[in-house]
């Protein structure tokens, strides 16, 4: 009995989160989601994760996490997207800035939406650097705002105004299929001879009153004709705005994917060759010196002036 409740707490022990497995299962997860292992829904299928995503990472950083230990981040990472989707959404006002990694807005907007999510008071002066991940990894390419699109089958991005939220289809507009240029001129004068009317109209003899008693169209009428018009040319504009903002959307997530291409395919070693008057010797010392993935990524951000002194004050120790 001992021996068996001691094997259930093996088996339930949890092992946490560091901040290292975590960063890299956000980027493992964004180059999955780059290559399209994922389904419509953004969501990565249990043997994707078993057999592409979890091995890097274990080997990657000597840990064994599994499926179950996923989940668990998951969701944490869905927490924190939820956070910024709802800060995104609340007001206009609010914007997110690549170059600090920080959400932008003016006082009196942060004011009101802390008054009514007071839990969130960090996101107004820290960093949230994983929001352009969270985007492609757990958000399906959702850059989340006032009048934003999604990429995704399903999302939460609001697409149109509070008043237009519906789909729009082609067979909800309506046309007017009558001839007002020809109407219009039965009623008021009988047109010059050799003209011809409208194709599919009977010729009228010269001399005829048949046009002359044709009831004459209300002055509601007219109004309810110019109304339809109006409102078809409308919804073509909605139709016309919802796919510029598509591919503003579609622009963006490419640029954000090149980014972080580029970001890839610098190494390490490459930011050392770029700094001028180190001998070989240095160049191998400084390398061995960058033993983790948090050095290599805060080395990876220094200028290269800031590189060079870095590497001089770690030798000189």
């Amino acid at each position: 009995m001992g021996d068996s409740q001691q094997d259930s707490k093996k088996r339930t022990t949890y092992e946490p989160w560091t901040k290292e497995q975590t960063d890299l299962l956000l980027e493992l997860m964004v180059d999955g989601a780059r290559r399209g292992w994922h389904d419509n829904s953004g969501i990565f299928s249990k043997t994707t994760m078993e057999e592409r995503i979890l091995p890097q990472l274990n080997e990657k950083l000597w840990c064994n996490k599994t499926y179950n230990n996923y989940q668990s981040r998951l969701k944490w990472f869905k927490n924190r997207w939820i956070s910024y989707s709802n800060l995104l959404k609340s007001s206009s006002g609010f914007g997110y800035d690549a170059n600090t990694k920080k959400f932008t807005a003016t006082d009196e907007v942060w004011d009101a939406y802390l008054a009514a999510h007071p839990k969130d008071a960090n996101l107004r002066y820290g960093e949230c650097p994983d929001y352009e991940d969270l985007a492609i990894a757990v958000g399906n390419g959702v850059v989340v705002g006032k009048n934003s699109i999604g990429l995704g089958s399903a999302t939460d991005a609001n697409t149109l105004g509070e008043d237009e939220n519906r789909d729009v289809r082609i067979e909800d507009l309506t046309f007017d299929t009558e001839n007002e240029a020809f109407v219009a001129l039965s009623q008021d004068e009988p047109p010059s001879s050799g003209s011809t009317p409208p194709s599919g109209l009977p010729e009228v003899p010269e001399g005829s009153t048949q046009r002359r008693n044709q009831p004459k169209r209300s002055r509601t009428q007219y109004e309810a004709t110019s109304g339809s018009n109006e409102n078809i040319m409308e919804e073509f504009k909605k139709i016309s705005n919802t796919i510029g903002e598509v591919h503003n959307l579609l622009l963006k997530r490419d640029t954000i994917l090149e980014k972080r291409e580029k970001e890839r395919s610098c190494t390490t070693w490459d930011a050392i060759k770029e700094i001028p008057n180190l001998d070989e010797d240095t160049r191998l010392k400084a390398f061995d010196l960058l033993d983790t993935k948090s050095k290599k990524d805060g080395f990876l951000k220094m200028a290269v002036e800031e590189r060079a002194n870095w590497i001089a004050y770690k030798i000189r120790k």
